[in-house]
């Protein structure tokens, strides 16, 4: 059968514990096929066998319905663990796109909704932390500020023993309320002790503990007020019993608040780590310029490149200014629409080139014309060079890497999301929503990030009997304590082995176990991302340590994707009859140089006039070296200099015009 998949956006998980009971419930859905689920996207990949259920009657048109109902199959198996679960993709291997239902929801909601999922997160641990530290802070100050005091255990409570019980309440049952009710869903749902059991159980019994000792010496002194004959003697309670034995309020406190700031920080790393997923899907723009155009004015070609055999383009006739325009969501965007793009602005979505309009004025120079279109040198009828002949020019470097714009001739794709450079360009769409390439790049860090190096496979298996492993040391411990330490009475021994075997669950309590791989993972996985390099899973990062050589054949990848001028060479043999530069004393302009430009600059400066005007990626290079010279205003029109008659010729280069407003020539 087919395979289809799904992805679900969890809310709860804490732990590695979390991840692999959420597994467990969407591995006990009948039909699914495999589950993995990322603890720092909070996303979880439910891989599906579509033809499950279904029979040999099912028909493809059946698939995407059966796709949507076990995925609400699972995100209610996950919700009934205990957990909020949301679906947010269903992907369909058997649609013509290749693409699925994602429900109306655009990258840029997803990336919304993955931002408030980790700032909900971190603010309740913000929340937990501040209200930990409240009450925490002082009881750490009176507890240090009083430990050298002489201390009386046959007297009744003291002030500090009150203030230790009084704040350390609020701490255990507030702030660990949260710890009880993930351990004992674990517990009921699993029967499974976790992470949180070890800091419930650990802290639990050091304020139990801390509780009996102080009503100890609280119900002691009162009996010894009101029956002397309790109080005294050979065998007197209150004067031997309890001898030694200090309430410890401070150490469950501690612990919580501890945790607490643990929790805040992981949850803090987390966000940080799930940015770079975040930023390339806040790469989608929002909104989108779309345009009614008349059946009449578009020409269709036969080609093998367009997704109906056929290609289009626009009437010539036509100017792209004139078209009707209206701004829509991106989310109402269908294929076969027109889309207008303006100069600088992401392309919305994939689609193919139909039209392009170049610039008629350079934007630092208001005096520059295009060409004539009658003045055209390829002799086309009437159509100007620079906006049937010349290419757009589009940066794609967030797909391929390349740092140079990529030329683009009507008839060729173009990704959404890519930037449009100097253009105003008409696209026909052909793909939305997950079907585009920026959707499909983001499901595959998606899935990158939630796939399991094979170490972490071990220290999932560790933080699944780590728990139990540490209750029964625990237990080992105390049961030693009380054999072993002979030389003490019953009651203190009985104390001192219990302190013992708190002390063991105390220690067990952080988390880093079963997070160190996937945070490892995902900071390696976002990093990569967000610097143009797709790391496909934990597998892949783990045998990328035996790597000996790496070989690098892209331009950019280890440079820094811009072109600068480092060199001039004027060839003076290469020079045309008539050229001002083969004679340049012939030449009232050159004769006549801008103040500033010498006559060794004059090529640059005359190269910076043409090139200002061209969208080339290597006419940057050349006039940014200008302006590093001679400032924003390279042709220097404020000393009545004009540049005009700009032409491409493809393939060869550009020509203008370059003279000063008294010049009749």
């Amino acid at each position: 059968g087919g395979c289809g998949s799904a992805t679900l956006e969890v809310a709860g998980m804490s732990c590695a514990v979390c991840t692999g009971r959420v597994e467990r419930a969407l591995q006990s859905v009948e039909g699914v096929r495999r589950a993995s689920v990322s603890l720092p996207t909070g996303r979880a990949r439910v891989e599906f066998d579509v033809d499950v259920d279904v029979g040999a009657e099912t028909k493809a048109d059946d698939s995407p319905a059966l796709l949507r109902r076990l995925s609400e199959e699972c995100a209610y198996a996950v919700t009934s663990g205990g957990y909020e679960c949301s679906l947010l993709h269903v992907s369909d291997p058997r649609s013509s796109s290749g693409g699925g239902d994602d429900g109306g929801i655009t990258l840029a909601d997803n990336a919304a909704r993955m931002e408030a999922a980790r700032s909900s997160e971190l603010r309740s641990w913000r929340n937990h932390l501040s209200f930990a530290c409240l009450f925490t802070i002082p009881l750490v100050i009176i507890h240090y500020s009083t430990m050298h005091s002489e201390y009386d255990p046959n007297a009744p409570p003291s002030w500090v023993e009150w203030a230790g019980l009084y704040l350390s309440t609020p701490v255990q049952f507030g702030v660990g309320r949260r710890f009880y009710s993930a351990a004992w869903k674990s517990f009921r749902m699993d029967r499974v002790l976790g992470m949180d059991f070890l800091v419930c159980m650990g802290t639990t019994a050091a304020y139990t503990y801390s509780v009996i000792i102080f009503c100890m010496k609280l119900f002691a002194y009162e009996l010894r007020d009101g029956d002397e004959d309790m109080g005294g003697g050979e065998d007197g309670v209150a004067e031997h019993d309890h001898n030694h034995l200090k309430p410890t309020f401070e150490t469950g406190a501690m612990l919580l608040t501890f945790v607490a700031l643990g929790k805040y920080l992981e949850a803090y790393a987390r966000g940080k780590t799930a940015g770079a997923l975040q930023t390339l899907m806040q790469l989608q723009p929002t909104i989108a310029t779309r345009v009614e155009i008349p059946p009449e004015h578009i020409i269709k070609h036969e080609s093998e490149g367009g997704k109906d055999g056929t290609a289009t383009s626009l009437d010539p006739s036509v100017s792209l200014h004139q078209l009707q325009k209206e701004e829509v969501d991106i989310a109402d965007v269908k294929v076969g629409d027109y889309l207008l793009v303006i100069p600088g602005a992401r392309i919305p979505t994939d689609g193919v080139l139909v039209a392009r309009d170049g610039l008629k004025r350079g934007p630092s120079h208001p005096s520059s014309t295009s060409a004539d279109s009658s003045s055209d040198s390829d002799g086309n009828g009437g159509e100007s060079a620079d906006r049937f002949v010349q290419s757009a020019y589009v940066d794609e470097s967030a797909f391929s890497g390349e740092p140079f714009p990529v030329a683009k001739s009507v008839g060729d794709t173009l990704y959404g999301s890519s930037v449009n450079q100097l253009s105003v360009l008409l696209v026909r769409v052909t793909a939305t929503g997950s079907g585009t390439v920026l959707a499909r790049i983001v499901r595959l860090i998606e899935d990158a990030q939630s796939n399991r190096a094979p170490i972490q496979n071990y220290a999932d298996a560790v933080a699944g009997v780590f728990a139990p492993t540490v209750l029964v040391l625990s237990l080992v411990t105390f049961c030693a304590w009380v054999i072993c330490n002979g030389d003490v009475g019953g009651q203190e021994r009985l104390f001192a082995a219990l302190m013992s075997a708190i002390s063991v669950v105390v220690v067990a309590c952080p988390c880093a176990l079963g997070l160190a791989t996937p945070t490892a993972v995902m900071v390696g996985t976002g990093v990569g991302a967000s610097n143009g390099l797709l790391i496909k899973g934990g597998a892949v990062l783990e045998e990328a340590s035996g790597v000996g050589t790496v070989v690098l054949d892209k331009t950019g990848t280890i440079t820094t994707g811009r072109a600068v001028l480092t060199d001039r060479i004027e060839l003076a043999d290469r020079t045309r009859p008539g050229d001002p530069l083969a004679d340049p004393d012939s030449d009232p302009l050159l004769n006549d140089l801008p103040r500033g430009v010498d006559k060794e600059d004059a090529g640059l400066w005359l190269a910076a006039c043409a090139e200002v005007n061209s969208e080339h990626p290597l006419a940057n290079a050349v006039v940014n070296s200008a302006r590093g010279k001679w400032g924003a205003d390279v042709t220097r029109s404020a000393e009545g200099v004009r540049v005009s008659d700009f032409h491409v010729v493809p393939g060869s280069g550009v020509e203008c015009l370059v003279k000063r407003d008294d010049d009749d020539d």
